[in-house]
């Protein structure tokens, strides 16, 4: 497989990311469109609408990012994890506070939240090659494209997100959502995904071997996204 150059300043990972970032940076302002890890504070929310970017606040929206704000931390919320999988515009707030100072959008490249070491340790992932997983999969149709997925029951709100925030999650990886009356009608031994509790309970263990798909836990589904990488994805039950 082809390995990450070791630095950003490194052309072919810079060269990538100013690539993936055109469509952007080359935008009208009106199209960029804003998710806040951080708080919403009245000062950033002025900042952006003086630069007439859109602040993404619903969930059901986050797909639609182009520019992900991270604080003083990084924290692995459903938000986030959708916004990982649609863009590698992943900032911290200098690059806001920056493009409100020059009154335009600024190259994202600059300001990649590359050094949060905390949050890293946190969730076992580097961001950086996060980044360059996330655009080689996007360029491809998505993380999970060409699985066909369904949340099996009992996983929504157990320790897990509500199902709209899963199967958000999904779709935005690229994955077809089906239910699981439809799972049982399609080709699940090809590429068929059901997401799981962690650890499965037996009623789910049981519905990936009827239904010959491969299994892969809600941490594990959190994992992969986080990392942009399919991992973990247990092929025989």
């Amino acid at each position: 497989s082809q390995s990450m150059p070791r630095s950003l300043s490194e052309s072919p990972f810079r060269a990538r990311i100013l690539q993936n970032m055109r469509k952007t940076t080359n935008q009208n302002a009106s199209e960029t469109r804003v998710l806040l890890t951080c708080p919403n504070t009245p000062q950033l929310v002025q900042m952006l609408h003086d630069l007439d970017a859109i602040l993404i606040e619903s969930i059901e929206k986050a797909h639609m990012t182009t520019h992900i704000v991270i604080g003083e931390t990084l924290r692995r919320t459903p938000k986030l994890m959708i916004g990982l999988c649609v863009t590698s515009n992943v900032v911290t707030t200098e690059w806001l506070l920056n493009s409100h100072r020059n009154k335009q959008i600024l190259d994202a490249s600059k300001y990649l939240c590359l050094n949060d070491k905390r949050a890293e340790k946190r969730y076992g992932f580097s961001m950086k090659r996060t980044l360059y997983n996330g655009m080689s999969h996007r360029e491809k149709g998505g993380l999970l494209k060409g699985w066909t997925a369904v949340i099996a029951k009992g996983v929504a709100g157990y320790r897990a997100p509500s199902l709209m925030e899963l199967r958000l999650i999904l779709k935005a990886a690229g994955a077809k959502i089906v239910s699981l009356e439809e799972f049982k009608s399609t080709n699940a031994k090809n590429r068929g995904l059901v997401v799981t509790s962690d650890p499965p309970t037996q009623n789910q263990i049981i519905y990936v071997k009827n239904n010959g798909a491969e299994l892969i836990t809600t941490s594990c589904l959190f994992d992969c996204v986080m990392h942009q990488k399919i991992n973990g994805v247990k092929r025989k039950i």
